[in-house]
C-alpha cells in the first residue's frame, strides 16, 4: 500500500492463500466423469456433501453436542477402561488378562477400552439417502443404488444448495461464486438437461460466475450463443479455440 508517497509492503497475516481467496471468486468445481456417488454420498474435505455439511456445521454444533456429549459419556462409563459404570463382562475379561498377564509381567496391568466417538465424527459419516416416493418412500436407498442420471441430478442440487448457503453467509454476500462444470448434461434425459441449463443461467444472474463444457446443443441457446467458445480440433492445427461472436 502506499505511506508519505511511496509504496510500501504489507505483511499478510493471514498466509497467501487467504490473500488470494479475498480477491478471487470461490470456486465449485464438478467433474465430467469423477464418481458422483463418492461427491455426494462420502464425508470428506473435497466432496460436494463434505462441503456442503462444513458449510452449516456450527448451528448443528451448537444445538446438538451438549446433549451428544452427554450420551456419548454415558457410554464411555461403560466402555471405557477405567469407566467407573463398566460392563461386567469386559471386566471379567480385565481381570482375565491381568492374570495371565501377571505370569510374564508383574505389576503390569492391561485392560479393554472401546472407543466412544465424539460428535465430530457423527458428522464425518454424513450422507445422502436419497426416496423414490412410488417405491421406497421409508428406508431411501443409498445414491449407488441408483443411476448415473438420478446421481448427477443430486450432485446439481447439492451445488446449488452449496452456492447459496455461501451467498447468504455473513460477510460473503458480495463475494462471486465460481460454479466450474464439466459436462452437466452427462447421463441427463433431455427434459433435465434443460432443467439443468435454465438453472445455471438463473445462478449467472444471481451472483455466481458459471463457465461449463458441453458437447450438447441443448445447453446453449440461441442468447447464449453470442458467448459460446467453441474449440475444435484437427491433425494440422491441435486443439485452438475460435473467436466468440461477442469478440
Amino acid at each position: 500500500q502506499e505511506q508519505d508517497g511511496e509504496e510500501q509492503w504489507v505483511v499478510n497475516p493471514a498466509g497467501i492463500d487467504q490473500a488470494i481467496a479475498r480477491r478471487v471468486p470461490d470456486p465449485i468445481f464438478i467433474g465430467a466423469m469423477e464418481n458422483a456417488t463418492e461427491d455426494v454420498g462420502k464425508f470428506a474435505s473435497g466432496t460436494t456433501i463434505g462441503k456442503l455439511i462444513k458449510e452449516i456445521i456450527e448451528p448443528v454444533a451448537e444445538r446438538n453436542a451438549g446433549p451428544v456429549t452427554d450420551a456419548l459419556a454415558q457410554v464411555a462409563s461403560r466402555l471405557s477402561a477405567d469407566g467407573g459404570e463398566k460392563d461386567e463382562t469386559l471386566l471379567e475379561l480385565d481381570a482375565q488378562i491381568e492374570t495371565e498377564l501377571a505370569r510374564f509381567f508383574p505389576g503390569v496391568v492391561a485392560k479393554t477400552h472401546i472407543q466412544t466417538p465424539d460428535f465430530s465424527d457423527f458428522l464425518k459419516s454424513a450422507t445422502i439417502k436419497i426416496y423414490d416416493q412410488q417405491h421406497d418412500q421409508e428406508t431411501g436407498r443409498d445414491a449407488s443404488s441408483f443411476g448415473h442420471g438420478a446421481q448427477r441430478s443430486v450432485q446439481i442440487a447439492l451445488i446449488k444448495c452449496l452456492s447459496e448457503i455461501r451467498r447468504k453467509a455473513v460477510g460473503s454476500a458480495a463475494r462471486t461464486t465460481l460454479l466450474l462444470i464439466d459436462e452437466p448434461e452427462l447421463y441427463l434425459h433431455p427434459q433435465a438437461i434443460e432443467v439443468v441449463r435454465a438453472s445455471l443461467s438463473r445462478l449467472s444472474k444471481e451472483g455466481y460466475q458459471v463457465v461449463f463444457s458441453t458437447h450438447s446443443a441443448n445447453m446453449i441457446t440461441r442468447s447464449d450463443a453470442p458467448n459460446a467458445l467453441l474449440i475444435r480440433r484437427t491433425p494440422v492445427d491441435g486443439t485452438r479455440s475460435n473467436s466468440r461472436i461477442v469478440d
